[in-house]
């Protein structure tokens, strides 16, 4: 059901490389992704705020959630 509903509603985003380096290389690709998506007023949500430079689009789950409810 999971993967349908991805497959149905989801979108391919090939984001532009950001020569950004992360404390944790492996989150990039999701810090990249947003960046790329950023005209769509996308959003970081994320555990892990110090893998990740300071920026208002980059938020914790509360935060996200104090957004959607606004």
């Amino acid at each position: 059901m999971l993967i349908r509903t991805i497959g149905k509603f989801g979108e391919r985003v090939i984001p532009s490389p950001t020569g950004e380096m992360l404390p944790d290389m492996k989150d990039l690709p999701f810090y990249e992704v947003v960046i790329e998506k950023q005209e769509d007023n996308a959003y970081l949500v994320t555990g892990n705020m110090k893998h990740f430079p300071l920026k208002p689009f980059i938020v914790t789950a509360k935060e996200f959630l104090d957004i959607l409810n606004r």
